[in-house]
């Protein structure tokens, strides 16, 4: 895998989706990863990072560009299961729309994405997840 700049990573995180997309523009690769500062968790996509930031525009932009929806970072999370915890449920029904978007992907804890939104109590990610619409 192709590492990420670490300026993108955090044009990504701050929401600086102009950055991004002139970075992707220039060549650089879809599904670049990054790893934490700790080193705690490896390969978190620039997809991951928009989803679990609720950063929209850039999720879709990188949908649009074929980013692996699926993708999962070293402790099994994905953008879905990001989306999900932080209660970004506009992001949930993105990705639920994805093509190949598999829901059932579970993490390290052995977690769906439906069970943290759950957990977190997010009812719009629940419902959207669960294939209902999430805001009305």
């Amino acid at each position: 895998m192709t590492a990420l700049p670490d300026d993108i990573a955090a044009a990504a995180i701050e929401g600086d989706t102009a950055t991004v997309i002139a970075w992707l523009d220039a060549g650089g690769p879809i599904d670049s990863v990054f790893t934490t500062p700790d080193a705690t968790v490896r390969d978190i996509s620039l997809l991951m990072i928009a989803c679990g930031h609720g950063n929209e525009p850039l999720a879709k932009a990188l949908l649009a560009r074929n980013a692996d929806a699926n993708m999962q970072n070293s402790y099994g999370g994905c953008a879905l299961m990001g989306a999900a915890a932080e209660g970004h449920a506009q992001i949930v029904s993105l990705l639920m729309s994805a093509s190949g978007i598999n829901s059932g992907l579970k993490d390290g804890n052995g977690d769906t994405a439906l069970e943290l939104a759950q957990r977190n109590q997010h009812d719009d990610c629940a419902k959207a997840l669960k294939g209902g619409s999430s805001w009305f």
